[in-house]
């Protein structure tokens, strides 16, 4: 119905539209917090690094897991059908775009169940009829495919070896604390190219999502999503930099042998997902805090509050500077005239032929 120069160009948009409007509307954010949370989840060194890398797929599922945290949260809350079936539509439309993100919301709402749990008394009796009929919901709508994989047998994923792991890890931990540490960073620009210090824009974003986690433990209607989030970050650097880390190798090697799905993520720097979710919530409800004119009464107050309130909304733009026109990284060019010249020879050969092309990997660089 629509030029492909059209759709493409409408999918990019929707991509990060979505990133920003899931978190916007995370649960019990308001006002400043709300456009920080989309602010930040949207632009950041994660969906830089994936969107110039053409790993839409990826930026697809992780658009759509706040959505899904979302439902699922309302539903541990309000343990209702209608939370239940919202749940298994967004987490079936994450598994269509990206199986890796799949895993990595299911691992997010095992962290947020266990963490209501753990906090909250009588979560498991009020929520147990809503989590088994969301986990019948979700295996009957993805059997089609679910069957299909567990029958194939693995496929490729039987026949990786372990050096992988290390190959595609990310590195070093503080660039994974950061949101950065992709594997494939070096044909990319960095914003540590452009600005030597950005740590310097970095130490807000992570200040007021530590700020908004002390400030959670203070609220009883969010503690628990506040060690939920705290679990998450955890969880995110380990998953991330274990693989490459000497004392964490042999912990990894293990799950690599031993379980053939977790070999899905030899790039294990996808993890760093989990690290953007918890940051944009986290340091909205931090920012929320600051910005409540109720805990800080007086016009300079209330003046001071809006100053943190445009810095922080400030602040991740200037720290993904990357991400706008990616600094001429992206640019249209044409097939080389030899590809051109080999196409006619391969069309005008009517006969039967093997065809060996070099190189076989897309991720070789020869030079």
């Amino acid at each position: 119905l629509l030029p492909p120069e059209v759709v493409e160009k409408l999918w990019l948009i929707l991509l990060f539209w979505l990133c920003g409007i899931g978190a916007f509307h995370l649960p019990y954010l308001h006002g400043k917090g709300r456009y920080y949370a989309g602010v930040l989840y949207t632009v950041n060194p994660f969906t830089y690094t994936r969107f110039v890398a053409g790993q839409w797929g990826i930026l697809g599922s992780y658009a759509l897991i706040p959505f899904a945290a979302t439902s699922f949260i309302r539903m541990l809350e309000e343990p209702k059908p209608r939370h239940a079936v919202r749940t298994v539509f967004f987490l079936t439309a994450i598994a269509f775009l990206q199986v890796h993100g799949l895993l990595i919301a299911l691992l997010a709402m095992a962290i947020l169940y266990l963490s209501q749990v753990a906090v909250v008394r009588g979560t498991l009796k009020k929520s147990a009829s809503m989590m088994l009929l969301t986990s019948l919901l979700f295996l009957g709508t993805n059997a089609f495919w679910m069957v299909r994989y567990a029958t194939a047998g693995g496929g490729s994923i039987l026949n990786m070896p372990v050096t992988e792991l290390r190959f595609f890890a990310a590195s070093p931990p503080v660039d994974v604390v950061s949101l950065r540490g992709f594997w494939l960073k070096a044909p990319y620009m960095d914003i540590s190219n452009i600005i030597p210090v950005w740590w310097v824009f970095f130490l807000p974003i992570v200040g007021l999502a530590v700020y908004g986690a002390f400030k959670t433990m203070d609220t009883s209607s969010v503690r628990w999503l506040g060690l939920a989030m705290v679990i998450l970050t955890l969880a995110g650097i380990l998953l991330a930099v274990g693989p490459g880390l000497a004392v964490t190798q042999g912990v990894f090697n293990a799950l690599w042998e031993r379980v053939p799905i977790y070999r899905a993520f030899r790039d294990s720097h996808k993890f760093v997902a989990l690290l953007a979710l918890a940051y944009a919530y986290l340091g909205a409800l931090g920012l929320q805090s600051l910005s409540n004119p109720a805990q800080q009464p007086g016009a300079k107050a209330k003046h001071l509050g809006t100053l943190v309130g445009v810095v922080a909304l400030t602040v991740p733009f200037i720290y993904t500077l990357t991400i706008f026109g990616t600094w001429g990284q992206l640019q249209p060019s044409s097939y080389p005239q030899d590809w051109l010249q080999a196409r006619s020879i391969l069309d005008a050969d009517k006969s039967d032929f093997n065809l060996l092309v070099l190189p076989w990997h897309m991720y070789m660089d020869f030079q």
